[in-house]
């Protein structure tokens, strides 16, 4: 680093040099010829090359002088030169002390923009072959009061430019770090403040780093779905599969949310759907704004689609739950900020629901949908505008009554109350235990297909009923615990229900004593492995 900005001083130096040097060459007569010895980038400094100078001014009293420009180094503890010549501008302050001594150079330091740099001059044949560092002269009051009344000289304009040649680059530099710096760090509030739910900025789009995806690429092939927030397709992007999700004008703000959590830190996670890209056109019939969502594409569906038509394992329980339940740990968790990594703050989803889980062709699933979704950040307040939000049917006791803490614990077990609904969902469909009963949602056989608020309320909180567990079903020794696990996560109590990522522990247990043998494997399974 020392070696540039040496050469940068040195480079800038020799063409300051060479600019008073070609002003010199104007001078139509040579008076006071004096030899200086010369070296610089194409000259070496073998003390033989000699050039011959003068004033070029016939009524100046100012002899001609040889500088010499050196640097001591402090490594080997000598003094290195880098150029010799002949000086032929007004220099009085050189010259003054120059007369100390015509044999020998009298070096005084200049201000090179590099401390290392020496400048010294003196007059007298030659005698820039021989040099010693001087300190600086100070300035007597008597110095001070003639160069008060002198006009600026050619010597003082030359260390002006000098200065200005080394720091506007290093400056300009500088700025140009420093805009990059400010322009992340406002990319970075604005992005946290988009993903705080009520936020007020939270409607404008970031100016950087967040580009609209180009429409014209993306090619709509079939509707999927259609939901109260929107419609999802199957299409293709640049010739790949993906989900395409278009919500009308009205959900600009979910829309908005969504594209904020997927594009937070750490956000690209095995048991979360894949994020894409955002984009917005104009609808042609309605002249309204449409906001498009795209994710990766997956055949299977969601939870809700695939255990209508299919169903499912003992083994296949533990590890389709396992994998929901790892994202939703991840979900909530909050990660730190490492050496090469940024913080994640923790979240909650607040409309877990068998619909917004995506099965994956593995018979694992990821967890989709973050429009109502939540970001606790460190020493944020959660205001009080987040209470009775989701899907009617998974929501908990507490947010049927409208008695909820708005902290992060209380709205991550609301999350775990709908978790736990949604394995009911998958044990109901266990095929291990005939007669496997006809699908349904959560309480669907008692509040129906479409209930309203006041038929949870009435259900739930009132009745304290919840989804029915055969006995069956608690008879399977693999499938007891997780019974246990699912109902610890519906209890009334919101403090007693588990954590995400004990659920994870647990299921992950389950699933190591069945591999070891400790808890028999379903005979489906083991139909299955004799026959291949």
């Amino acid at each position: 680093m020392y070696g540039n900005a040496n050469a940068i001083v040195a480079t800038v130096f020799c063409l300051i040099i060479c600019e008073y040097s070609a002003d010199s060459d104007v001078a139509a007569s040579e008076v006071r010829a004096l030899r200086c010895a010369v070296a610089n980038s194409t000259v070496s400094d073998d003390l033989k090359n000699v050039e011959e100078c003068s004033s070029g001014d016939t009524n100046s009293d100012i002899s001609p002088h040889c500088y010499v420009v050196f640097r001591n180094n402090s490594q080997t503890d000598t003094l290195e030169v880098t150029f010799r010549g002949c000086w032929t501008n007004d220099a009085p302050d050189c010259i003054g002390h120059a007369r100390l001594s015509e044999e020998k150079a009298a070096c005084q330091a200049r201000s090179m923009g590099n401390s290392f740099f020496l400048f010294c001059c003196c007059i007298g044949d030659m005698c820039n072959r021989d040099f010693e560092p001087l300190p600086p002269i100070p300035d007597t009051p008597l110095n001070a009061s003639l160069n008060a009344g002198r006009a600026p000289d050619n010597g003082a304009y030359t260390y002006s430019k000098t200065l200005i040649y080394v720091l506007a680059p290093t400056i300009g530099l500088v700025a140009i770090v420093l805009l990059s710096f400010l322009g992340q760090l406002n990319r970075r509030k604005c992005l946290l403040a988009r993903q705080t739910v009520g936020s007020a900025e939270r409607s404008f789009p970031c100016p950087v780093g967040t580009p609209m995806l180009p429409l014209e690429n993306v090619t709509l092939i079939e509707q999927a779905a259609q939901g109260s927030s929107g419609t999802v397709w199957r299409g293709q992007y640049n010739n790949s599969p993906v989900a395409v999700k278009i919500s009308p004008a009205g959900e600009r703000q979910s829309w908005l949310n969504e594209e904020k959590i997927y594009r937070s830190n750490h956000m690209q996670h095995a048991n979360i759907l894949r994020f894409v890209g955002v984009g917005q056109q104009l609808d042609s019939q309605t002249n309204l704004m449409e906001y498009w969502l795209l994710t990766s594409w997956h055949d299977m569906g969601s939870l809700y689609d695939y255990l209508r038509f299919n169903t499912v394992t003992c083994s296949q329980i533990l590890q389709l739950s396992d994998s929901i339940a790892k994202g939703v740990m991840h979900l909530h968790t909050d990660v730190v900020a490492g050496k090469y990594d940024d913080y994640k703050p923790a979240m909650a989803h607040r409309d877990l629901k068998s619909r917004n889980i995506i099965m994956k062709n593995d018979r694992t699933a990821c967890i989709a949908d973050f429009g109502l979704a939540i970001v606790f950040e460190p020493g944020a307040q959660v205001g009080n505008t987040h209470c009775q939000v989701g899907t009617r049917r998974y929501m908990s006791p507490e947010v049927l009554e409208g008695a909820i803490s708005f902290d992060r614990e209380a709205f991550q077990r609301i999350d775990m109350y709908a978790v736990a609904l949604i394995l009911w969902e998958i044990l109901s469909r266990n095929r291990d235990c005939d007669p496997c009963p006809t699908y349904r949602l959560p309480f669907e056989e008692i509040v129906g297909l479409h209930p309203s608020m006041g038929d949870m309320q009435e259900v739930v909180v009132n009745q304290k009923q919840r989804p029915f567990i055969k006995d069956t079903w608690r008879g399977e020794k693999s499938l007891s615990v997780f019974i246990t696990t699912l109902e610890e996560c519906w209890d009334s109590d919101a403090d007693a229900r588990l954590s995400a990522s004990t659920m994870h522990e647990r299921l992950q247990s389950l699933i190591s004593q069945q591999a070891a043998g400790v808890i028999p494997r379903d005979e489906h399974e083991m139909t299955d492995e004799k026959g291949q």
